[in-house]
Order: structure tokens, then C-alpha cells, then sequence
């Protein structure tokens, strides 16, 4: 699924920089202004730059507590209506911030060893190749500059927000977690750099995001023993032995369920499905396994095209539709921007399908498609949990805690997707690192990794097995309801897994 070109001067139209490669929806942007100082806070040991909440996003502000104490939180922002949570159980100051005695109290997937000092007899000091008596190195190889600046800045934030919040519970068995950002500058050769400049220095590569991260291959392929813990895209990356994901991409494949939730509540009108997605190697094989699943369940696809990754006039497509008689149109292998031009257009023409977009699950998403009455009605569904509603931050902790810490971390960082994955595969490498004991090395890590058999980062994703590869088939439903994602037939704080892997 990677995407491939001449190795020298590979460079991608802005547009086209911006399609959404990854599982089921692009994530949040925002501008480039923010993207800026949310880059230079990530790149200078961790500060916030800036102030702000980003465009349309909705946060928890969860106290800090004390030692012992629980964590009052309330969540508003755009639409957000300023629900309010206790987040209970998210309150990751239990132990108090810097906290060593004990096991901190720490409710997330951090757990015991988090907040602990090093055990009796020392913790090994200098086990392996960037470790110490006192911290552990860690590199995050993501997009932050190129044709779109700050691209994957999220993905930095996110695992720097959950490290930040180990580190504030006395690190793992005594060592901090230190983190490492490289840009990879949307770039193959440049990707390549990055990881050859950090291989013998760091003790793994965590929560990273890189569209050329068939390049980032060619390196960790050489290095098995190397640890890589983040979410690959193409199938070179896919295929290393030493990475580890929480979402672990099958390519071709993708699960059944919710193409099923759909076939019932919607009958015949899935026999008349149209789509448009970027034909770009990442999303062809993306949009492959979409529609392979869909059609395991009996959907048709009367109207399917690959445009041009710099298209964003979709006027013809939309009449187009409209002549094959589309009956819904279903938006994944797409991003929220270009989703949300399609849509525009199709209210445009006063047509009104079924609107299935996946994808539109973005934090600025309703004021890109042009407002509230425009995205009424949207309907949509995806693997992980509604990583920026207040609702989710109040249905489950680590929600909250995930939004407490990106705005802690960098308070002007949208709520993203790469964020959101960035921050849960740092908690699948801390758990691992726990499981290797305190005097763990690169090996130990990576037998840790084969040995977690079951990963949702308590709800904040679909439970899957990143031991043995296998993605999950859980997934939550959502409908745009007078301008707010809301749950839809799915539980509040957890999953329908009803779904089957298809390919």
C-alpha cells in the first residue's frame, strides 16, 4: 500500500499529500499556522507553543488530582454543547506528578510499572542500545515538513503526550521515556535518512507516521532487531517482522461488520453504491479492501473512480451518479477535505442520497462541508472510539485522558487521527517495555510485542492482536446530528464486534 516513485526527488502534490491513508478516516486538520507551533513546541523538548483548542475540536480539561485523588473532568468545544464527565478512573495524577513510590495508581494501559522506581538491586542500567540507568531513547520518523507543512505533526504530539504522562508518573521501572522527533520531510530519501541517522542510537521507533514509509523499510528490514512500534501503511513496512502496530493493516482486507449494520437498516440501497477516491497506490488498495468487504455483504458498486490526486471539483461525478442511480455514496479511501467538496456539490444539485463517509470523522470536518444543516444526517462509522467528542471523553477515561494530555502537551494540536494513533501505540510499547522487565533489551522488547495478544488501549480503539498481526473487527457507529458525531446503536463506552475479516 506504499507510495512508490523514483527515489530521487520524490516529492507529492500538496493535494495529494493530504489523501487519507490510513484505515477508516483521515483524521483532523488543521491550518498551517498551527501546524507551525504545534511543530516547534513538539521539536523543543516537549513545550506547548501557541494557545487555542485547533478548529472544532473538543477537549476534556481533567485536573491534575493528588496523590490518591480522583480527577474531575469537563469536556466542551465547538458543538460540544460543554458536557461534563467525571473521568474517575482517568485521573492520571494518582500518584501525583513525578510519583515513584508504588505502583502510582495509574488506570491506563501504562499500569503497574507506571510511577514505580527501580526495583531493588537496580534496574540493569545500560541494558541495550539507547537505554541508561535513567532513560530510555526513543525516536518518533514523521512528515513534519514538505509541500504540507506539519503533516503528521499529530503523530509526534500523540506519543509525546502519553510518554509525557508516564514521565509523570516516575517513567517505567525508573527510567524516563525520551522522546526523539525526526522529520522525514514527506520525502523517500529523506525517510531513509532519518531512520539510518537514529538506528544505533535509539532503542525503538514509536508511533510515527510517514507516507513514504516503504523507504523507512528498506532500512528497519536490515535491522530486524530493532523495534517499531507504530501504524505502516505500505506492504514492504507491513510485512516487517519487527514492527508492531495496534492496528495491524491487513492489505486487501478489512472487517465486515458495519457494511452488514448497514445491508439491514438500508436494504435495496445497497445494491446501488457509489464512490470516488484518490488513484494513488495507498488508496487503491485501500479503497480494494473496502469495497471487497462491502461486497462480501451483498453491497454493489454501481459507480467507482480513481481521480486525480490534485482533483477537487467533483461536479461530474456527482451528475454521473445521479444518471447510474446511486442510491448511496460511501467516502473512506478519501480525505475529510475532499469528502466534504463532494458533498457540498451533491447538495448543490439538491440530490439527496444516503451519505456514508467514514472519513468525515474530523474535528473540522462540519465546518468544511459548510455547516450544520449541510452535515445532517451524514452517517459513518470507524475502528476507534470519538477520540474528540466529549461524550467518549466522558463514556471512557482514557478518552479523557488522551485529551488532557495533547492539550497539556500542545494546547494549539488538533485532536487527529495521527494523534490519536500515535498516543495508543506509545501505550502498546509501554506495555510491552513493562513485560520486559527492568532490564529489557531490544530482544525482550520484541517478545513482549509478539506476546500481546490482546490491545484496545482500554477503548480507545477496537480491540485487536498486535502479537499475531490480526486487525480488529470492532468498530463504533455515528451519525452528524444538529452539528455533532453522536453514537448511533453502539454502545457508549465500548464496541459492536460483530464483523468478520473479508477480503
Amino acid at each position: 500500500m506504499g507510495l512508490r516513485g523514483s527515489k530521487k526527488g520524490r516529492r507529492l502534490a500538496p493535494l495529494l499529500l493530504v489523501v487519507c491513508v490510513l484505515c477508516a478516516a483521515c483524521g483532523a486538520r488543521v491550518s498551517p499556522t498551527l501546524r507551525r507551533e504545534a511543530a516547534a513546541a513538539a521539536l523543543n523538548a516537549g513545550g506547548g507553543a501557541g494557545s487555542g483548542s485547533g478548529s472544532g475540536t473538543s477537549y476534556a480539561s481533567v485536573g491534575a488530582g493528588t496523590s490518591g485523588g480522583s480527577a474531575g473532568s469537563s469536556a466542551g468545544g465547538a458543538g460540544g454543547g460543554g458536557a461534563s464527565a467525571a473521568s474517575g478512573g482517568a485521573a492520571a495524577a494518582s500518584g501525583g506528578a513525578g510519583g515513584t513510590s508504588g505502583s502510582g495508581g495509574a488506570t491506563t494501559a501504562s499500569g503497574p510499572a507506571v510511577g514505580s522506581s527501580a526495583p531493588t538491586g537496580g534496574n540493569g542500567g545500560a541494558t541495550d542500545v539507547g537505554v541508561s540507568a535513567t532513560a530510555i531513547q526513543i525516536a518518533n520518523v514523521s512528515d513534519l515538513s514538505g509541500p504540507v507543512p506539519g503533516l503528521f505533526q499529530g503523530a509526534v504530539v500523540g506519543t509525546r503526550a502519553y510518554f509525557n504522562y508516564v514521565n509523570s508518573q516516575g517513567g517505567v521501572y525508573g527510567r524516563q521515556l525520551d522522546l526523539q522527533p525526526v522529520d522525514s520531510q514527506t520525502d523517500c530519501n529523506q525517510t531513509e535518512n532519518a531512520y539510518n541517522s537514529e538506528i544505533n542510537k535509539v532503542f525503538a521507533f514509536v508511533g510515527g507516521f510517514a507516507l513514504y514509509d516503504n523507504c523507512a523499510a528498506q532500512v528497519l528490514s536490515q535491522h530486524t532487531s530493532v523495534p517499531s512500534v507504530q501504524y505502516m501503511l505500505s506492504a514492504p513496512a507491513l510485512a516487517l517482522p519487527n514492527n508492531y502496530s495496534v492496528d495491524p493493516i491487513q492489505p486487501g482486507e478489512y472487517t465486515n461488520g458495519y457494511f452488514k449494520y448497514y445491508d439491514t437498516k438500508l436494504g435495496t440501497d445497497v445494491q446501488h453504491v457509489g464512490t470516488v477516491y484518490p488513484n494513488i497506490p495507498s488508496a487503491v488498495a485501500q479503497e480494494e479492501g473496502f469495497q471487497n468487504s462491502a461486497q462480501s455483504v451483498g453491497w454493489k458498486f454501481v459507480y467507482a473512480r480513481a481521480a486525480d490526486a490534485t482533483e477537487t471539483n467533483f461536479q461530474t461525478d456527482v451528475i454521473r451518479m445521479q444518471s447510474e442511480g446511486v442510491k448511496i455514496v460511501f467516502l473512506a479511501a478519501t480525505n475529510a477535505e475532499n469528502a466534504a467538496i463532494l458533498i457540498s456539490e451533491i447538495r448543490q444539485q439538491n440530490w439527496n442520497p444516503v451519505i456514508i463517509a467514514p472519513v468525515a470523522y474530523a474535528s473540522n470536518f462540519i465546518q468544511l462541508v459548510g455547516g450544520q444543516q449541510a452535515a445532517e444526517g451524514i452517517l459513518g462509522a470507524q475502528l476507534f472510539a470519538l477520540f474528540f467528542n466529549a461524550s467518549d471523553a466522558s463514556a471512557i477515561p482514557e478518552v479523557a485522558l488522551f485529551q488532557h494530555w495533547m492539550q497539556s502537551t500542545a494546547p494549539s494540536q488538533a485532536l487527529d487521527l495521527e494523534g490519536m494513533y500515535g498516543w495508543a501505540e506509545a501505550a502498546l510499547f509501554v506495555q510491552a517495555l513493562k513485560a520486559a522487565g527492568p532490564r529489557a533489551t531490544r530482544a525482550s522488547l520484541l517478545a513482549a510485542l509478539h506476546g500481546v495478544k490482546e490491545f484496545s488501549d482500554n477503548g480507545m480503539i477496537g480491540q485487536a492482536d498486535p502479537g499475531d498481526r490480526q486487525p480488529t473487527n470492532c468498530y463504533v457507529l455515528w451519525q452528524i446530528h444538529n452539528g455533532q458525531f453522536q453514537r448511533v446503536d453502539s454502545p457508549a463506552s465500548s464496541y459492536r464486534c460483530d464483523g468478520t475479516m473479508a477480503s
